[in-house]
Formats: structure tokens, sequence, C-alpha cells
């Protein structure tokens, strides 16, 4: 297994496993926060509660594609493209609970589209 594959297999495990946890503690600890301070009546807990689901879909889903990837997608230039798409979804939808994932798979994007290709 090249280092690129790795990276992205501890990406996705935390993506699958912490993320959904820091994204909940993330979103639990704002709404906690929120009920204390009810001068602001802008706040929706049904907007959070929207945005925790769909941050939570999304890194899981992601991840689980990141390991199929892993194993399907045989030139590292073209996975190392997947992975940065990866990333960028896991940034985009994550709100910050994805941070490590985002940064895994990132360096992984990176790694693989640098990767020198061997002919054999």
């Amino acid at each position: 297994m090249q280092s690129y594959q790795i990276l992205t297999i501890i990406g996705a495990v935390l993506g699958i496993i912490i993320a959904p946890l820091l994204i909940f503690l993330l979103s639990t600890g704002n709404l906690i926060l929120s009920g204390i301070n009810m001068e602001d009546d802008s706040f929706n807990p049904e907007t959070w509660g929207d945005m925790l689901i769909i941050s939570v879909a999304a890194s899981v889903v992601v991840s689980i594609a990141a390991i199929v990837s892993t194993f399907m997608i045989k030139t590292p230039r073209i996975f190392g493209i997947v992975m940065l798409g990866f990333a960028a979804v896991i940034g985009v939808t994550a709100q910050g609970g994805g941070a490590i994932t985002w940064i895994l798979f990132g360096i992984a994007g990176i790694i693989a589209i640098r990767r020198k290709e061997s002919l054999e």
C-alpha cells in the first residue's frame, strides 16, 4: 500500500467515527449556549438539526466513497484529483467537525498527484 492510500483510509475511518461525533457535540453545544442566551430571535433549532443531518451524512458517505476509491482507482494522478474533490466536499459540508478528515484527504490527494508513476 502506498502512503497516500494509508492516509486516505485513516482519514476515512476518522470521518466515519470521529467527525459525526464532533459535529454532534458542536451542534449540541451551540444549541445549549443559544438556549441560555435568548436575546437572539434569529436562531432556529430546526435549521441546526437539518445542518447536523447533512453534515453527518456527507461525512459518512464521502468517507465510504474514499475507502472504495482507494481500492478501485489504480492511477495515482486520478486518485489524487478525486481525493482533492472529496476534501473539498468534506471541507464545505462538515462545519469544522471534519477538519482532520479534510486535512488527511487533502494531503493524500497532493501526495498522489505528485507521485511519479513507474514504467513497468
